[in-house]
């Protein structure tokens, strides 16, 4: 018998969750909309430099009102302690009018015709000076100086806060309108290229939920794609070593970069970005011949590191094995109903590299394992010559053949 379910586990509040609850209710679905872009950043990026900024300025403006009121309540406890002395100066000054009255009463009159007035007013003001003195009426005077000094420097301290998150803020939100301005010109070329895209990239497509006008969600992503062919999307902050790459592929992890091309670079950026990674790469994680086909070649690429005896061994073979990922998972072709179709990820992301293959203007051939093992990578200019194959098969059975010559120990 199973026992009772368990509450699922509460994420804790992340950076933008933490400046949002600062914020009052109205202004906070407003402020998640600006920042939706900023959840998927890497812990470098300038935009979550800015937040952590921000989140500095919100505490202190938070502080801030409540260090006014403690010292709000320290001036009205020294104004009352500086009544409280007035009165008893008070007090005391008629006690001693009364009993000056009362004996100048009693003095008789030859006597009160001697009596020196100046004397009598200047003991009555050493007297004076002296109560005064002994009260806190000379502290409180200064007690209140230094507390309006504190109250002008705190008022200043949060106008200059204030007007750092004013611009912190405003730069924010102009970088977010750029991401998303990048993203929708980014996407029309997208929409552009998967109209020549194969069958399987489209059906991919519309299994993982992707929408041209937002940024993708990974979480989500990998809620499709891993029931199906057991693939998953691993957010990374930026292009890994081989013996790295290779390792996730083989347990079914695809490394996803999480910034996006700039517009001058939409053609093509020779660093993956998520467009490429998301948009170009994981549709074609959804066919379960391609899913295994990729993780097939992780595999072996991570096993050829371990069984060489030297790197410069393992780097010859791994140049090897990477043209069949090159012209196949990279910038694949496939012919579908007499016409030729894309489905590798440096074509399906870059506009430039698709028209140059729908146009003519690059040499496409019949698949041959043989003849793209010898078709060397070129990274640096438009492709002269391409490879379209018949089925997927194809390719997984092409990894087959190169996992029996490595096994073999016959040359590729």
């Amino acid at each position: 018998m199973n026992g009772a379910p368990q509450p699922p586990d509460i994420p804790e509040p992340d950076l933008i969750d933490r400046i949002a609850n600062a914020l009052p209710a109205e202004f906070q679905a407003g402020y998640y909309r600006e920042m939706r872009y900023c959840r998927s950043l890497s812990e470098n990026d300038e935009m979550l430099l800015i937040l952590r900024a921000m989140q500095f300025w919100v505490v202190l403006m938070l502080q801030i009102p409540e260090r006014i009121a403690t010292e709000r309540e320290r001036l009205e406890q020294i104004l009352a302690d500086f009544l409280k002395a007035l009165r008893e100066i008070h007090q005391s000054i008629a006690i001693h009018q009364a009993q000056l009255d009362q004996r100048l009463v009693q003095l008789p009159a030859e006597v009160a015709e001697g009596i020196d007035p100046e004397a009598i007013a200047a003991t009555i003001n050493e007297s004076l000076r002296q109560q005064f003195v002994q009260s806190t009426i000379p502290a409180t005077a200064e007690a209140l100086a230094v507390a309006a000094a504190q109250m002008k420097k705190a008022t200043s301290e949060f106008a200059r806060s204030a007007s750092m998150l004013g611009d912190s803020y405003r730069g924010a939100a102009e970088e977010a309108r750029r991401a998303v301005a990048n993203l929708e010109s980014t996407s029309a070329h997208a929409i552009s290229s998967t109209k020549h895209a194969a069958e399987e990239y489209l059906e991919g497509f519309a299994i993982i939920g992707l929408r041209h006008e937002r940024l993708p969600n990974l979480e989500e992503i990998s809620a499709r794609l891993n029931p199906r062919t057991g693939w998953n999307t691993t957010p990374v902050s930026g292009f890994m070593p081989g013996p790295a790459f290779f390792e996730m592929l083989s347990l079914r992890k695809f490394p996803t970069t999480t910034w996006l091309r700039k517009r001058d670079s939409l053609e093509y950026t020779p660093e993956p970005d998520i467009f490429h990674d998301v948009f170009g790469h994981v549709p074609m994680h959804a066919h379960p011949v391609f899913a295994n086909f990729l993780a097939n070649y992780g595999q072996l690429c991570a096993g050829v590191i371990e069984g060489h005896e030297t790197e410069a061994a393992a780097e010859a073979m791994l140049e090897r094995i990477g043209r069949l990922f090159w012209y196949t998972v990279e910038f694949g072709l496939i012919r579908q109903h007499g016409r030729v179709r894309v489905y590798g990820s440096g074509l399906i992301s870059s506009n430039g590299e698709c028209t140059n293959v729908l146009e003519g203007h690059c040499e496409v051939q019949d698949f041959s394992l043989e003849a793209v093992l010898n078709t060397p990578v070129q990274v640096d200019q438009m492709h002269q010559l391409l490879f379209a194959i018949e089925s997927f098969d194809q390719i997984y059975e092409s990894m087959q053949k190169v996992q029996q010559k490595i096994a073999a120990g016959e040359p590729l």
